[in-house]
C-alpha cells in the first residue's frame, strides 16, 4: 500500500459518526455528479473507518458546485498540523519577466486529489454516502487522496507542485535545457547601472538574456521565456514532466504563449510595447471601486462602518494594491481606523496590550 506524504497528528482523535444530511433538491444532481467522479476515480474507497467528515456544496455559478469535505466539524483538522508556507505574490512574478518576455499558462488538474493521503489518517476521513446514493443500507467510504477541506491538503499539494517545478527545471548548466542559466544578476537601487524596468534579481543565460523560468500559485503554473519558442518549450517540458510523475496536466486550461496573457492568480501582467505593466482582473477592479464607494456612502450618511466589514474591505484592498503600489499610502487610513478600535488605546498610542 502506498503510504502517502506523512502528516503530523498533534493530539488523539475522537470518532465522529453523525449521519450526513442530503443536499437540497436544487443542487442534489450536481453534488451527486461530484460524488460519482471521486468514486469512479477511486479517490474514495472502502476500508477501515473510525470517523466521518461532513461535506457540503459551494456554488460555482449557476451550473456547477464545489464539494468541500469539512474536517473541522469532526475535530479532525484540530488534531492535524501543517506548517506555515508562503505563497508567491505579484512581486514574485515580476522577478521572472522583463519587457518582451513571453508567458504561457499550465494548470494542475484536481490538484488536491493528485496526492496520496497519509495511510494513518485515512480511517479518520470517512464520508457517509447513504443519503446521496439513496441507499437502503449504510454506505461509508474513506478518502485515499487529499481532500478539499482537510487541513494539510494545501501544504501537501503546494509542496508537490514545487517539487514538480524542481524536477522540470533540471540541470541549469545543461546547454540543451530550456531552463538553463549561467549567473544571477543583481539590479539593485543605488547601482550606477540600475535599470528600473528590470527586476532586482534575475537569472541570466550566457548571452545575457533572461532565463526561462516558471512560477506556481498552487495549481496555476506560469512558464516564461525570453522568446516565444522558449516559453512554449518551457510549457511543454512542465506538462510532460507532470504526466511522467502521475500529476494531472489540465490541457483544456492551457493557453498559448503571449506577451499579453490573461490573469494569473488574479493579476494581469503584460510585457508588450517595451514595458512591464500590472493590473487586476476587471471584475476585481469593479469590486474594489464598489467597496470604496460603499465606505464613502456610509461615512457621508453618518452611520459609520462596522469593524468586520471594514477589516474585510482592507484585506481586499491590500490584495489590489499589489498591482497598484500608489494605493498603499492611502491604506494607512484603514489601518489606523481599525487599530483605533482596539482596547487599551490611549490618546498617545497603545499601552503595550494588543488584544482585540
Amino acid at each position: 500500500m502506498v503510504k502517502g506524504m506523512r502528516m503530523w497528528i498533534s493530539e488523539s482523535l475522537v470518532p465522529w459518526t453523525r449521519q450526513q444530511r442530503s443536499p437540497d433538491n436544487g443542487i442534489f444532481p450536481l453534488v451527486l455528479d461530484k460524488i460519482n467522479v471521486i468514486r469512479d476515480r477511486r479517490y474514495v474507497a472502502c476500508g477501515e473507518i473510525e470517523s466521518l467528515m461532513n461535506y457540503f456544496a459551494v456554488s460555482k455559478g449557476d451550473t456547477d458546485v464545489c464539494v468541500v469535505y469539512d474536517g473541522t466539524l469532526s475535530g479532525l483538522n484540530g488534531s492535524l498540523w501543517a506548517p506555515y508556507f508562503p505563497l508567491p505574490t505579484l512581486q514574485s512574478h515580476l522577478r521572472i519577466v522583463e519587457p518582451g518576455t513571453y508567458m504561457a499558462d499550465n494548470d494542475v488538474g484536481e490538484c488536491f486529489h493528485d496526492w496520496i493521503l497519509d495511510a494513518r489518517v485515512r480511517k479518520w476521513c470517512g464520508i457517509d454516502l447513504t443519503s446521496i446514493l439513496r441507499s437502503e443500507t449504510r454506505v461509508w467510504e474513506r478518502w485515499e487522496r487529499c481532500a478539499m477541506g482537510l487541513r494539510p491538503s494545501p501544504y501537501v499539494s503546494f509542496r508537490g507542485v514545487l517539487w514538480l517545478k524542481e524536477e522540470s527545471h533540471g540541470d541549469p548548466s545543461d546547454p540543451e535545457n530550456v531552463f538553463r542559466w549561467e549567473r544571477v544578476e543583481l539590479n539593485l537601487p543605488g547601482h550606477e547601472d540600475c535599470a528600473p524596468h528590470k527586476s532586482w534579481v534575475s537569472k541570466r543565460r550566457s548571452d545575457g538574456s533572461l532565463a526561462a523560468d516558471s512560477i506556481s500559485f498552487v495549481d496555476d503554473i506560469r512558464p516564461t521565456g525570453p522568446t516565444e519558442a522558449d516559453a512554449r518549450q518551457a510549457s511543454q517540458v512542465m506538462a510532460k514532466q507532470a504526466a511522467w510523475c502521475g500529476i494531472q496536466d489540465a490541457t483544456r486550461k492551457q493557453r498559448d504563449v503571449s506577451q499579453t496573457p490573461d490573469a494569473w492568480a488574479g493579476y494581469v501582467v503584460h510585457t508588450a510595447d517595451g514595458d512591464v505593466s500590472t493590473m487586476v482582473e476587471q471584475t476585481k477592479w469593479v469590486k474594489a471601486k464598489a467597496k470604496l464607494q460603499w465606505v464613502s456612502n456610509q461615512l457621508e450618511s453618518g452611520s459609520g462602518v462596522e469593524y468586520k466589514p471594514l477589516e474585510s474591505i482592507r484585506g481586499f484592498l491590500v490584495y489590489v494594491a499589489q498591482a497598484y503600489p500608489p494605493m498603499i499610502p492611502y491604506l494607512r487610513g484603514f489601518h489606523g481606523t481599525l487599530d483605533s478600535r482596539r482596547p487599551n488605546r490611549t490618546k498617545d498610542g497603545f499601552d503595550g496590550t494588543f488584544e482585540r
